[in-house]
């Protein structure tokens, strides 16, 4: 067998080695010491500790968040009557033709 590559020292530090990879790490010495440095180096790595939050968090983000958000704001009632009248018919030559009309009718200099 090859030695063994860090992703087979992960699984074994992690428990879920392969039975070939843990008796090549027993007779290997080469193997050993380098997995005894792998070892030493996750070792001394410390986890963080997770902080409580509290049944309130939510609520403190959207606080901290609503001065950077751009407040919404409803489309004028007037264009979306277009839509509701054409009633999907935009794409064939009389809603194209349609459509014009509304424009021309809609349009503040139209008389």
């Amino acid at each position: 067998m090859k030695h063994l590559s860090e992703e087979e020292q992960l699984d074994i530090y992690y428990e879920d080695g392969s039975e070939e990879s843990k008796a090549h790490l027993k007779a290997c010495r080469e193997c050993s010491a380098e997995y005894a440095k792998f070892k030493r180096s996750l070792d001394a790595i410390k986890p963080e500790a997770v902080p409580t939050r509290g049944a309130d968090y939510g609520e403190q983000v959207w606080q901290r968040l609503q001065s950077r958000l751009i407040p919404y704001e409803k489309m004028a009632a007037q264009c979306c009557w277009r839509r509701h009248l054409l009633g999907g018919g935009i794409g064939s030559t009389s809603g194209r033709v349609s459509s014009r009309r509304l424009r021309v009718m809609a349009s503040p200099n139209s008389g």
